[in-house]
């Protein structure tokens, strides 16, 4: 899949943060796209993920829903954990990483700053930190 497809399907499937690749890729999916049957353009080819424990419940849930309309994308996600996620991620065996935790800007406990390693990994590009948090408009109202 080219970068554009790819920043789509991971802001789909994002939940409460996710690091991507940002600018021009190197390596990677194919780019080829196909119809679904509600007439969306759909990209084929394969993503691989993993990371939080805590978003594979809802990212699972996400790209099965995706996988049902756009049955030539293939994402696999892995719980890994945060910090697994993260160095898979920048070690270049994920597309991309769920984290509850922003990259790190100083060294970790590894001895090493994410955010350079994960530039590194994206041939030189920022990674993207995308925080998100899946919220309904119309949330219900709580009363104590």
């Amino acid at each position: 899949m080219n970068r554009f497809y790819k920043l789509a399907v991971v802001a789909a499937v994002g939940t409460l943060g996710l690091t991507a690749c940002g600018g021009t890729t190197t390596g990677g999916s194919s780019a080829n796209t196909s119809g679904s049957a509600s007439g969306t353009a759909c990209p084929t080819g394969k993503l691989v993920g993993g990371g939080s424990t805590a978003q594979a419940l809802a990212i699972n849930t996400l790209t099965s829903a995706y996988a049902a309309k756009c049955a030539g994308a293939q994402i696999q996600y892995s719980a890994t954990g945060s910090g697994a996620g993260v160095k898979n991620f920048y070690n270049a065996q994920y597309d991309w990483a769920g984290s509850d935790s922003p990259l790190s800007t100083t060294p970790n406990a590894d001895k090493v700053i994410e955010v350079d390693k994960a530039k590194a990994r994206c041939g030189n590009n920022q990674a993207w930190d995308l925080p998100m948090v899946l919220v309904c408009s119309s949330a219900p109202k709580y009363s104590r």
